[in-house]
């Protein structure tokens, strides 16, 4: 059994279609009860995904999950 997973992305990154809540609702379905998202802050000129990251609204998303959930 995993109780926690504190390398998971979201739709936050670039490489992730789902979202924080669906990322946290299928760790609750699966009894995980940690998880830490690490989503991508690409910043080097040639990263595909640089600027992707949109830190404020990633905040936003965690303080609401953390209160959600």
């Amino acid at each position: 059994m995993i109780y926690h997973d504190y390398h998971i992305h979201s739709n936050f990154s670039c490489d992730c279609k789902f979202s924080m809540e669906e990322m946290c609702n299928g760790a609750i379905e699966n009894g995980v009860k940690e998880v830490g998202f690490t989503d991508h802050y690409d910043l080097h000129h040639n990263e595909e995904c640089r600027g992707y990251l949109k830190i404020e609204p990633w905040i936003a998303e965690l303080k609401r999950m953390r209160a959600e959930l």
